[in-house]
Protein backbone atom coordinates (compact mmCIF):
# COMPACT_ATOMS: atom_id res chain seq x y z
CA UNK A 1 0.00 0.00 0.00
CA UNK A 2 1.27 3.46 -0.86
CA UNK A 3 1.81 6.27 1.60
CA UNK A 4 -0.87 8.93 1.59
CA UNK A 5 -0.42 12.51 2.71
CA UNK A 6 -1.55 16.03 1.85
CA UNK A 7 -1.08 17.47 -1.60
CA UNK A 8 -2.54 20.19 -3.77
CA UNK A 9 -2.56 21.08 -7.43
CA UNK A 10 -3.44 24.42 -9.03
CA UNK A 11 -4.64 24.29 -12.64
CA UNK A 12 -4.89 27.15 -15.10
CA UNK A 13 -5.76 27.75 -18.72
CA UNK A 14 -8.59 26.83 -21.02
CA UNK A 15 -9.97 23.28 -21.15
CA UNK A 16 -12.73 21.84 -23.30
CA UNK A 17 -15.78 20.20 -21.77
CA UNK A 18 -14.40 16.80 -22.89
CA UNK A 19 -11.08 17.52 -21.16
CA UNK A 20 -12.93 18.57 -18.00
CA UNK A 21 -14.98 15.35 -17.98
CA UNK A 22 -11.80 13.30 -18.39
CA UNK A 23 -10.13 15.25 -15.54
CA UNK A 24 -13.10 14.45 -13.26
CA UNK A 25 -12.93 10.79 -14.30
CA UNK A 26 -9.22 10.60 -13.46
CA UNK A 27 -9.42 12.63 -10.22
CA UNK A 28 -12.95 12.67 -8.72
CA UNK A 29 -11.85 15.02 -5.90
CA UNK A 30 -11.58 17.76 -8.53
CA UNK A 31 -15.34 18.24 -8.14
CA UNK A 32 -14.68 19.77 -4.71
CA UNK A 33 -12.05 22.17 -6.05
CA UNK A 34 -12.10 25.87 -5.26
CA UNK A 35 -11.28 28.84 -7.44
CA UNK A 36 -8.39 31.03 -6.27
CA UNK A 37 -8.56 34.85 -6.26
CA UNK A 38 -6.47 34.69 -9.46
CA UNK A 39 -9.04 32.43 -11.11
CA UNK A 40 -7.09 29.17 -11.06
CA UNK A 41 -8.65 25.88 -10.00
CA UNK A 42 -7.26 24.56 -6.70
CA UNK A 43 -7.60 20.89 -5.81
CA UNK A 44 -6.57 19.64 -2.38
CA UNK A 45 -6.49 16.15 -0.96
CA UNK A 46 -5.31 15.35 2.57
CA UNK A 47 -4.79 11.71 1.57
CA UNK A 48 -3.32 11.95 -1.93
CA UNK A 49 -1.03 9.09 -2.92
CA UNK A 50 2.46 10.34 -1.99
CA UNK A 51 0.89 13.82 -1.83
CA UNK A 52 0.55 13.87 -5.61
CA UNK A 53 -2.12 13.56 -8.31
CA UNK A 54 -0.09 11.38 -10.65
CA UNK A 55 -2.87 10.33 -13.05
CA UNK A 56 -4.20 13.88 -13.34
CA UNK A 57 -0.68 15.31 -13.70
CA UNK A 58 0.09 12.92 -16.58
CA UNK A 59 -3.15 13.87 -18.33
CA UNK A 60 -2.54 17.60 -17.89
CA UNK A 61 0.98 17.25 -19.32
CA UNK A 62 -0.34 15.20 -22.26
CA UNK A 63 -3.01 17.84 -22.98
CA UNK A 64 -0.69 20.85 -22.52
CA UNK A 65 -2.69 22.25 -19.59
CA UNK A 66 -0.54 24.33 -17.18
CA UNK A 67 -0.39 23.53 -13.47
CA UNK A 68 1.57 23.97 -10.24
CA UNK A 69 1.56 21.42 -7.44
CA UNK A 70 2.64 20.94 -3.85
CA UNK A 71 3.22 17.76 -1.88
CA UNK A 72 3.49 18.33 1.87
CA UNK A 73 5.84 15.43 2.47
CA UNK A 74 5.61 12.94 5.28
CA UNK A 75 8.09 10.81 7.24
CA UNK A 76 10.96 10.03 4.83
CA UNK A 77 9.32 11.84 1.90
CA UNK A 78 10.39 15.47 1.44
CA UNK A 79 7.87 18.14 0.52
CA UNK A 80 7.93 19.02 -3.18
CA UNK A 81 6.87 21.82 -5.47
CA UNK A 82 6.37 21.05 -9.14
CA UNK A 83 5.15 22.83 -12.26
CA UNK A 84 4.38 22.26 -15.91
CA UNK A 85 3.67 24.69 -18.71
CA UNK A 86 2.70 24.03 -22.34
CA UNK A 87 5.76 23.35 -24.45
CA UNK A 88 7.77 21.76 -21.63
CA UNK A 89 8.89 18.20 -22.28
CA UNK A 90 8.65 17.16 -18.64
CA UNK A 91 7.61 18.21 -15.17
CA UNK A 92 9.93 20.57 -13.27
CA UNK A 93 10.23 19.44 -9.63
CA UNK A 94 12.11 20.79 -6.60
CA UNK A 95 12.35 20.07 -2.89
CA UNK A 96 10.44 22.42 -0.62
CA UNK A 97 9.70 22.91 3.04
CA UNK A 98 6.28 22.13 4.49
CA UNK A 99 5.07 25.67 3.71
CA UNK A 100 5.85 25.26 0.02
CA UNK A 101 8.99 27.39 0.03
CA UNK A 102 11.26 26.01 -2.69
CA UNK A 103 14.75 24.94 -1.64
CA UNK A 104 17.57 26.16 -3.87
CA UNK A 105 21.34 26.34 -3.73
CA UNK A 106 22.30 29.59 -1.94
CA UNK A 107 25.23 30.24 -4.28
CA UNK A 108 22.95 30.13 -7.32
CA UNK A 109 20.42 32.41 -5.65
CA UNK A 110 23.13 34.99 -4.90
CA UNK A 111 24.36 34.77 -8.48
CA UNK A 112 20.80 35.22 -9.72
CA UNK A 113 20.33 38.34 -7.58
CA UNK A 114 23.73 39.82 -8.48
CA UNK A 115 23.00 39.42 -12.19
CA UNK A 116 19.77 41.35 -11.93
CA UNK A 117 17.63 38.23 -12.25
CA UNK A 118 18.64 37.77 -15.88
CA UNK A 119 17.01 34.47 -16.83
CA UNK A 120 19.39 33.54 -19.63
CA UNK A 121 22.39 33.55 -17.26
CA UNK A 122 21.05 30.88 -14.88
CA UNK A 123 21.72 27.29 -16.00
CA UNK A 124 18.68 25.08 -16.38
CA UNK A 125 18.52 21.79 -14.39
CA UNK A 126 19.33 19.74 -17.51
CA UNK A 127 22.53 21.84 -17.83
CA UNK A 128 23.53 21.33 -14.20
CA UNK A 129 21.58 24.28 -12.75
CA UNK A 130 19.55 24.21 -9.56
CA UNK A 131 16.01 22.78 -9.97
CA UNK A 132 14.62 24.96 -7.17
CA UNK A 133 15.86 28.15 -8.78
CA UNK A 134 14.58 27.03 -12.18
CA UNK A 135 11.15 26.35 -10.68
CA UNK A 136 11.00 29.79 -9.04
CA UNK A 137 12.08 31.38 -12.33
CA UNK A 138 9.43 29.46 -14.29
CA UNK A 139 6.65 30.54 -11.92
CA UNK A 140 7.79 34.19 -12.05
CA UNK A 141 8.08 34.26 -15.84
CA UNK A 142 4.96 32.25 -16.60
CA UNK A 143 2.25 32.53 -13.92
CA UNK A 144 -0.80 30.33 -14.30
CA UNK A 145 -3.62 31.87 -16.32
CA UNK A 146 -7.19 31.69 -15.00
CA UNK A 147 -8.94 28.34 -15.41
CA UNK A 148 -11.87 28.26 -17.85
CA UNK A 149 -14.03 25.56 -19.40
CA UNK A 150 -14.60 26.52 -23.03
CA UNK A 151 -16.66 24.97 -25.80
Amino acid sequence: MSDRFAGSIEIGGDVTRDQWERMVEIEPSIRGATVSPGGTLQVEDELAEYGRFQGLEAYLIEQGIPFDGHSSGFAEFDAEEYSHRPGMSELLEASANGDGVVMADAREILTYIRMGRTEDRIPRPEDGGDAGLALVRLREASPLPPFRIVG
